[in-house]
This record gives C-alpha cells, sequence and structure tokens, in this order.
C-alpha cells in the first residue's frame, strides 16, 4: 500500500448546533479544571527546569533547555505565563495576576538573552520574542519598554520584506501574525506612533503579490518547491492570516475576488471524512 502524506480524518463533520456552549456550567468547569491544572505544571516546570543561557556545546543532549522560541522554549513558558495572568486579571484574581506575570517578565528576559535565532515569525525567532516583551510591559505598565519592544518587532520588517518564506511557522505570515497580534493588545495610540498599520499594509500586499506568483487566479503557496495547502507552512494558515487583517484590505476589488477563489480551492480540495 503506498503510503500518505495525511492523516486520515475520523470525525464527522461539524453541524450547527453540536458541540458545548463556552458559558455553560459544565464547558466553565471543565476550563476551570483545565487551567488550575495548568497553573499547577507550569509552576513546576519553572521551579525544575529553569533554562541554562550559557552556551551549550553542539553534543550536549540537553539543548532544548536553551531554547528561547515561544513554539517549544522558553518564550513558550513566558507566553503561558502572561496568558494566565490576563486570565487571572479578568476574573480579579490579584494574587495570580501578579505571579503569573512577574514569572512572564523573567521568561522573556531568559528567552531574549539567549540569542541566536534571528527569524521572523511569531513562534520561532526573535520578531515572536519582542511582541510578546511589548504585550508583557504593556501589562506591566511600562509604556517606555513597551514602545521600544514594539520598535525592536518593527526593525524586523526589512528582513520580512526580502525574500523569504511564506509560511505562518518560518515565514512572513508568522511575521504579519506578531504584526496582527501587537495591533490587537497594545494601545492605539503606540500602535499608531510608530506606523504598525503601514508595516501591516506592507506584509499583506507582499503575501498577495507572492501569493500570485504561481497562479494568477487563486494565492498559491509553496514549501522547498511543492504546492502546500496546510496550516503550517501552506496556502490554509497564510490565508488564516491574511483573514485577520482590516476588511476594508480584504474587500479591496482586486483582493477579494483573490480571496474567495482561493478559498474555494482550498474546499474544493479536502479530503473525504472517513468515519
Amino acid at each position: 500500500m503506498a503510503s500518505i502524506r495525511y492523516i486520515p480524518h475520523s470525525f464527522p463533520p461539524y453541524r450547527r448546533g453540536d458541540g458545548a456552549y463556552i458559558d455553560s456550567p459544565e464547558a466553565k468547569s471543565i476550563l476551570e479544571k483545565g487551567r488550575q491544572w495548568l497553573r499547577e505544571n507550569i509552576i513546576k516546570y519553572h521551579s525544575e527546569y529553569p533554562v541554562d543561557t550559557t552556551v551549550a556545546p553542539s553534543n550536549d543532549t540537553r539543548r532544548k533547555s536553551r531554547d528561547p522560541s515561544i513554539y517549544t522554549g522558553a518564550g513558550g513558558n513566558a507566553y503561558v505565563n502572561w496568558k494566565l495572568s490576563q486570565y487571572y486579571l479578568s476574573v480579579g484574581n490579584n494574587d495570580y495576576y501578579i505571579e503569573h506575570l512577574m514569572k512572564a517578565i523573567e521568561a522573556i528576559h531568559t528567552a531574549l538573552s539567549i540569542g541566536g535565532d534571528d527569524g521572523i515569525a511569531f513562534y520561532i525567532g526573535k520578531a515572536g520574542l519582542y511582541t510578546l516583551a511589548s504585550l508583557i510591559y504593556n501589562s506591566y505598565n511600562e509604556p517606555v519598554k513597551t514602545e521600544t519592544y514594539l520598535k525592536s518587532l518593527l526593525s524586523c520588517l526589512p528582513a520580512a520584506l526580502s525574500p523569504s518564506p511564506d509560511e505562518v511557522l518560518y515565514g512572513r505570515a508568522g511575521y504579519l501574525s506578531c504584526l496582527l497580534i501587537a495591533k490587537k493588545y497594545l494601545p492605539a495610540d503606540v500602535c499608531t506612533k510608530c506606523n504598525l498599520d503601514g508595516a501591516m499594509r506592507q506584509m499583506f500586499d507582499t503575501l498577495i503579490a507572492s501569493g500570485q506568483q504561481g497562479h494568477k487566479k487563486i494565492l498559491r503557496y509553496f514549501y522547498y518547491g511543492s504546492d502546500y495547502l496546510g496550516a503550517a507552512h501552506g496556502t490554509a494558515g497564510i490565508l488564516f492570516t491574511l483573514l485577520h487583517c482590516p476588511v476594508e484590505w480584504i474587500n479591496e476589488p482586486n483582493i477579494k475576488p483573490l480571496l474567495v477563489k482561493t478559498i474555494d480551492h482550498l474546499v474544493s480540495a479536502q479530503l473525504p471524512n472517513y468515519f
């Protein structure tokens, strides 16, 4: 039997009305148990596996402990602590809010001090760490550091505009994700002062133009020379990111037909469900 490049989908298609409402008592109970489990385990991890910022030899089996990324390293520690801090702030638990925010600050300092990765995406690279640092310091009410890290993020724009992959995990769509996240969480006056919208528009236009190189009627994106459809490296993830940009950009007469036809193409290419 020939090998396949996908995992067969074993679940029935989604139907409107399926699933639990997030505000139901049952769902709230499950979510709260999950948050408590996450809180307990992230604190345990934080204390038992401190990140070593010293340079490791290439054969060191503990190299993962010196990973700065949000994807698999110290940046991820900072991210989950920041997310927990925002949740506890929203429910009025100031003690837990401060505890996790301080852990986020410690972890983002560690991640930034490791260095070694100049990538432009959110999950992997300095751009993601700069984005997260600006969010953390905005939460900590440090406007100068918030703006400093936002400017550091924007300083990555030339690298993102230069010949780069388009994908979410390592490439331009990952950088556009950084800009969109900053736009969502940072004060509007800071974003305006730093011309965040201008950088977003440049990345939006660059991704649209790159997708048209493979086909003029739809957007197509390639990974190592192959036409990819998926979320991490392909069209689905890039399209998802583009669709989070301002609606007036999406509705432009030369843009909207491309996006609609690309969505139709993805739908037509989906595999049958197996259940």
